[in-house]
């Protein structure tokens, strides 16, 4: 073997043996015991998920013999948590580093009451079962549903959110969060990895708490007192929401989807872009794993929750080429497909427009070709500049077939026509007649503004908003 291929041969074993040891420590066998008194059925579920985003839910299923036991033996992977179902009963078991068996007891109908874990591993989840008997009464959640996110919060917190003095409200919240602190703090053998994250999930809690106040108070409170009761209430002052490590606990994940819908009120929007803000909230104001993670997260809830591709198809390509969390593009990939072609796209309305040689034009009169519209007018200096640094992609495109329609949305046709006569502009120039229907559905805020329309007069996306990268996508689309 010459130099060369020793050095490729090493080089090889070399990324084989960390994929190896990957695997390894990514595998995590752990043996579930349980024996229930009085069971309902026969059957008990333990569920857990193998990603950030919940769309890869595991469930196992386990059986009691004749003396109401179980024990089996499962990867969890990464899981920190494993939810156990028997019937109306539901708790959940963490699985903290170097535990490696899950044991416990309790009478069905009962289990918040009865429950119990065994053996030399117990001390954590009998920890958290005591925790919920005495801070946690109530298990129920309401959801606050906004944006394409959820956002899960205790009924008793809402109900205080919905009842409560603002005031005595975060007072409330002091006093409970304290006395939990003090309670986790005064509590000895606790594993130590588990004491960390649960003193983290205590200041998640807390935080999210303070913002529920908001979210269901959102009608009484003014974007200006929102701002107002952000510091004297010192909201997020116990956390920090770009922690790469902590994306992975659904406690954490709460929170950030709580941020996100405080600054949707924060910073109100118009509901037909209700999408697009959401995204834009979490891209501007979050940062490393938390950020791609929300982003991800904000594109799924729209297309699963909302059935609304359209964020998908505006985001997921850049989204794709940017993001460094591998396994955030492989769970999109699966669900959305690799270019969304078989998402139905929304129809554009159609429109009436005015050509240079007065007659009057239609969308419709463009179909079965690729159409890129740009929205702009004579006093838009960035839309100008926009033509200027696009001139030479545009005349390319125009070749290859592309209708490059550019609207003018001045308020008279003279200062259009005067603005042509200063500017070289390639492609179809019209004049804006009547644009209302086309504003209902699809609102041109500000400008410059683009659309990208198909063969079949369906709004699309391009991955960049760089013109001159985009021609292959072009070229994509007129070939479909």
């Amino acid at each position: 073997m010459n130099f060369i291929n020793k050095i490729l041969y090493m080089r090889t074993l070399f990324f084989l043996v960390l994929f190896l040891w990957g695997t390894i420590i990514q595998a995590k066998k752990v043996t579930f015991k349980g024996e229930i008194a009085n069971p309902f059925e026969l059957n008990v579920d333990l569920g857990f998920s193998r990603n950030d985003l919940d769309v890869d839910n595991v469930v196992i299923k386990a059986t009691l013999n004749e003396h109401n036991k179980f024990a089996l033996v499962f990867d969890v992977g990464t899981a920190k948590w494993v939810t156990i179902t028997h019937g109306t009963d539901s708790f959940k078991a963490f699985i903290a580093e170097g535990e490696d068996e899950v044991d416990f007891f309790f009478s069905a109908g009962s289990n918040t009451s009865s429950l119990v874990f065994r053996g030399p591993h117990s001390a954590t989840n009998n920890f958290i079962a005591n925790f919920n008997r005495i801070y946690r009464p109530n298990p129920e959640m309401e959801i606050y549903k906004k944006g394409g996110l959820q956002t899960f919060i205790s009924k008793d917190i809402a109900n205080k959110a919905k009842t409560y003095a603002i005031y005595d409200y975060f007072k409330n919240l002091e006093t409970n969060y304290y006395a939990q602190q003090r309670y986790l703090h005064n509590t000895i053998n606790l594993n130590r990895e588990f004491f960390r994250y649960f003193d983290n999930f205590l200041n998640w809690n807390y935080e999210t708490n303070k913002l529920a106040y908001f979210l269901f108070n959102k009608d009484r409170i003014s974007p200006q007192d929102l701002r107002n009761y952000w510091g004297r209430y010192a909201v997020l002052q116990t956390v920090i929401l770009n922690e790469d490590k902590d994306v992975k606990y659904p406690a954490f994940q709460n929170l950030l989807t709580a941020f996100t819908h405080y600054l949707a009120l924060e910073l109100p929007s118009d509901p037909r872009d209700e999408d697009l803000a959401y995204y834009q909230f979490a891209e501007g104001n979050l940062s490393g794993k938390a950020r791609s993670f929300m982003l991800a997260k904000i594109m799924l809830g729209f297309y699963q929750l909302d059935s609304n591709p359209r964020l998908a198809q505006l985001k997921y390509k850049s989204y794709k080429r940017e993001n460094v969390h591998v396994e955030y593009n492989q769970t999109l990939e699966s669900i959305f497909g690799g270019d969304l072609k078989f998402v139905p796209k929304q129809q554009v309305p159609n429109f009436k427009v005015m050509r240079v040689d007065n007659e009057d034009a239609y969308l419709t009169d463009y179909s079965g070709k690729v159409v890129y519209i740009s929205f702009w007018a004579s006093w838009c200096g960035p839309c100008l500049q926009g033509f200027r640094e696009t001139y030479q992609v545009r005349k390319e495109l125009e070749r290859k077939g592309v209708v490059l329609l550019n609207i003018n949305l001045d308020k008279t046709e003279s200062l259009w026509r005067g603005a042509l006569s200063r500017n070289d502009i390639p492609g179809t120039n019209v004049f804006a007649l009547d644009m209302s229907k086309l504003n209902e559905e699809i609102k041109v805020s500000s400008l410059p503004h683009y659309l990208l329309v198909n063969k079949w007069g369906k709004l699309t996306y391009l991955s960049t908003k760089d013109l001159n990268q985009s021609v292959e996508e072009f070229v994509s689309l007129i070939n479909e």
